[in-house]
This record gives C-alpha cells, structure tokens and sequence, in this order.
C-alpha cells in the first residue's frame, strides 16, 4: 500500500461531526466547562490546530479591530513553541 492509501483509509475511518451535533458540544462545553469554551469553539468554528490554541495570548486579540493574531503554535515538550505551519 502506499502512503496515499494509508491516509484516505485513515480519512474515512474518522467520524466527522455535523453541524448540529458540533453545535451541541459548544453548549454543553459553555455550560459544563466554561473556561475552556472559547478554545473548542475557535478549534471547531475557525479551524485551529489544538497548538494554535493552546500558544494563543491575550496580546493576540485586537478586541477594537475584531481581529485574532495566530502566528505561533505550542509544541508536544513543555514551554515550546514555534511559527505556525501556514
């Protein structure tokens, strides 16, 4: 098998969740863990990779410009981090 193979088999073994049932993790998360809400939620609505997420920081967020600075992703050692993939 070739590595291509490998993937899509991997791909389509993995459960996708819709809209719907995206949307009612969000609300028991909010509800059951509030404090960690907002990181499934830009996981989940903006495509962030969980190390994105995880080196996100308040100086990140231009709350008056609505806008949210990812440059930086967290690595698998404690207190790493490094650029983002893309």
């Amino acid at each position: 098998r070739s590595r291509l193979d490998f993937y899509d088999a991997m791909l389509a073994e993995q459960p996708v969740w819709s809209a719907d049932q995206a949307e009612r993790f969000l609300t028991t998360v909010e509800t059951l863990e509030p404090r960690v809400a907002l990181a499934f939620r830009l996981i989940l609505r903006r495509a962030l990779r969980t190390g994105e997420t995880v080196a996100l920081t308040w100086s990140d967020v231009d709350e008056p410009g609505g806008t949210l600075r990812i440059d930086e992703t967290a690595g698998l050692t404690r207190g790493s981090s490094g650029p983002t993939k893309t």
